[in-house]
């Protein structure tokens, strides 16, 4: 959801003031500014005109509020349901599609993007099928084909819209398809500024514009593929030759006036000007962070010879990369978009489950409530473009690694210490940068409220609203902080499926059955737990891979064996003959003991040739003493069954405890 294309680039030393720039250089400075503000702003800003059109005169980009009333609901459920698709869509060529443009793989990239964009096509048709069928029973033939026409076109819409808004680089010559997108939503405005003079043909009006809308915004696509995939053809070829003869022929050999008039009028001088900008976007990979040489020299068109080469090589070797493979890449993301608008918009999932029970409480309890629900989306929709961009600083640091040398294993334990602390302040300040910004952002929409709103219903709706969905960015905080993904999306998937279970339940028993602010209250208790979960792992968990990681010690033999993987469920399966821990009585135990204390006083070669080797010693005896090894024997039987047969024994951490296994009696 958040690509590291993203991420902020240093401060520029230069900068200029908007005091001197035209009204043309503003515009293109605030579409820039767009759209380097985060994919979010991609999604929310559209959102946010839309609820706020239909809001104040009942006609927005897809909809209005004067359709027919079988149609609007239907129209709202494929509204629903193309988030839902949009979030799986969108997770996935979010995640995985900037692995191919961390390495100027455009071409793979834009293929990946149609594979996804296609199989999101072939879902949404079979949803659009099952939704024909069942509305045009339920309700009309004419409502089923208004779900399957909305249900493909905003879907696609959706999908479309985020594809493109992962295809942004910073500081890229690249047209940035967020730029793109910004010039071709007004098409949508159309829609309600025809059907204000055209009173009573809504669906007719909205529906063709929509499509339209989608044949420009594809067509914009299209063309953006081909620029993105042919940008090496736009490097010039030419040599240190070519400009030492232009050099010679027109600075040395004319006069003043010429060499200024002639200066931009050479093919030369043109071709190279203009492929420039992507000549130091090539060599920005090939320079790892360092300074390319100096313009023009000898080594300048060595550099820039072989980045050419490399690149040319990658696209031609670099294949079509397994399904399977991808998904799996991806599959933290696609569930962290999935559960984000499964939490976010529960009170509209339950709706739609339990909606047959009539009669049905509806949140809209006069003529000024939709000011109340108009403000916390909004709420919403600007608090989530705040975080995208105020997280887009901190997310490189997850991957902050130190380059300091360690000797042994206190160094480790030090510099993992420091890597925490460094965590946790930053964490802290981003959470004040964040939740400062969304204070102000709850001030001033709960003035708007006290002006516009009386209703005492209307209000409390509103209040719950805004902490359901401050929950909702605090657990999408928290993605950006915690170290155990698996659980992070665990916890959110749980508490979304018992929150639909609570607010179904509502619905169900006759005694709260009509209780106004169940939907909302199921929201509430949704967000809650996922916030406060996702927190609980945030502070007190540590990497996935330091709790579930088993390490195993092979059998010393003289073939060649592969590192042996084993996984967490075989550590459960392995039968244990008896089990020896520090003042169990045992003998062996007390031997054990001794061995590590003879060890200490009498140490062999090998100890003794390396310096870390006593350290070591003592921490396991000092573990040993304190009771937090524990040391299991098992038979070769068991071993073999696990998959084992080429291990010694195996470790692995539970609860601050070190347990070893290990198979007596190996069968060879």
């Amino acid at each position: 959801m958040y690509p590291t294309s993203d991420e902020t680039p240093p401060a520029s030393k230069v900068s200029t003031s908007n005091a001197t720039l035209t009204s043309h250089e503003k515009l293109k400075l605030w579409r820039k500014k767009f759209a380097d503000a985060g994919a979010m702003s991609i999604f929310c800003l559209p959102a946010i005109v839309d609820v706020t059109m239909l809001t104040f005169i009942g006609r927005g980009f897809f909809m209005t509020a004067f359709m027919d009333p079988d149609h609007l609901e239907v129209a709202g459920y494929a509204l629903l349901v193309s988030m839902l698709l949009t979030a799986g869509v969108t997770g996935w060529v979010g995640s995985v599609g900037h692995y191919y443009m961390a390495h100027y793989a455009y071409d793979n990239m834009i293929y990946f993007h149609i594979q996804r964009l296609s199989g999101g096509f072939v879902l949404t048709l079979v949803i659009a099928l099952c939704g024909l069928v069942s509305f045009s029973l339920q309700r009309s033939v004419s409502a089923g084909f208004v779900f399957v026409a909305y249900l493909i076109c905003i879907s696609t819409y959706f999908n479309i819209l985020g594809v493109m808004s992962t295809m942004h680089l910073l500081e890229a010559p690249l047209t940035s398809r967020r730029k793109v997108i910004l010039q071709t939503l007004p098409v949508l405005l159309l829609s309600p500024l025809i059907s204000t003079f055209v009173n009573g043909h809504d669906l007719e009006i909205y529906l063709p514009t929509i499509y339209a809308f989608l044949l420009v915004i594809l067509w914009h696509y299209r063309r953006l593929c081909q620029e993105w995939s042919d940008w090496m053809e736009k490097i010039p070829k030419f040599t240190s030759k070519d400009i030492s003869e232009w050099y010679s022929m027109t600075v040395v050999n004319e006069n003043q006036e010429a060499k200024v008039s002639g200066f931009m009028s050479s093919p030369l001088i043109r071709r190279v000007s203009e492929g420039m900008p992507f000549i130091e976007w090539l060599l920005k990979k090939t320079s790892a962070g360092k300074a390319p040489p100096p313009k023009f020299t000898t080594a300048w068109f060595t550099q820039l010879g072989e980045a050419i080469n490399q690149q040319q090589q990658l696209r031609s070797g670099l294949k079509e990369h397994n399904s399977f493979i991808l998904f799996r890449l991806a599959r933290h993301d696609i569930g962290q978009n999935l559960a984000l608008f499964l939490i976010a918009l529960m009170d509209r999932w339950i709706m739609m489950a339990m909606s047959a029970r009539q009669p049905y409480p509806s949140i809209y309890t006069d003529s000024r409530s939709r000011y109340g629900i108009w403000l916390s989306i909004v709420y919403f929709c600007l608090s989530a473009m705040i975080l995208d961009a105020t997280l887009q600083k901190y997310w490189s640091h997850r991957y902050d690694t130190s380059h300091e040398k360690m000797s042994g294993l206190e160094d480790a334990e030090r510099t993992e210490r420091q890597v925490e602390s460094r965590r946790r302040e930053l964490l802290i300040k981003a959470a004040v940068d964040v939740f400062s910004k969304l204070t102000v952002f709850f001030g001033c929409t709960t003035i708007l409220l006290w002006l516009l709103v009386e209703s005492t219903e209307t209000t409390i709706i509103y209040f719950m609203y805004v902490f359901g969905y401050s929950s909702a960015i605090v657990f999408q905080f928290n993605r950006c902080f915690t170290t155990n993904i698996s659980a992070h999306i665990t916890v959110m998937m749980v508490s979304a499926a018992v929150s639909f279970i609570v607010g179904c339940l509502l619905h169900a028993i006759p005694a709260t059955a009509g209780f106004l602010y169940t939907d909302v209250l199921a929201q509430n208790l949704t967000s809650l737990l996922a916030a406060a979960g996702t927190s609980c792992a945030v502070a007190f968990t540590h990497d996935q891979d330091d709790n579930e990681s088993i390490i195993v010690q092979k059998k010393i033999t003289a073939d060649y064996n592969e590192d042996i993987k084993i996984a967490a469920i075989a550590a459960r399966d392995i039968v244990v003959t008896c089990k020896m821990q520090h003042g169990d009585g045992s003998r062996g135990a007390d031997k054990l003991g001794k061995l590590l204390q003879n060890s200490l006083r009498d140490p062999n070669c090998h100890s003794r040739a390396t310096q870390w080797s006593d350290r070591l010693l003592r921490r396991a005896e000092d573990m040993w003493q304190t009771q937090k090894v524990t040391v299991t024997a098992s038979t070769s039987e068991s071993f073999y069954r696990n998959g084992l047969d080429k291990a010694f024994s195996f470790g692995y951490f539970k609860s601050g405890v070190l347990h070893v296994v290990i198979g007596l009696f190996w069968r060879d």
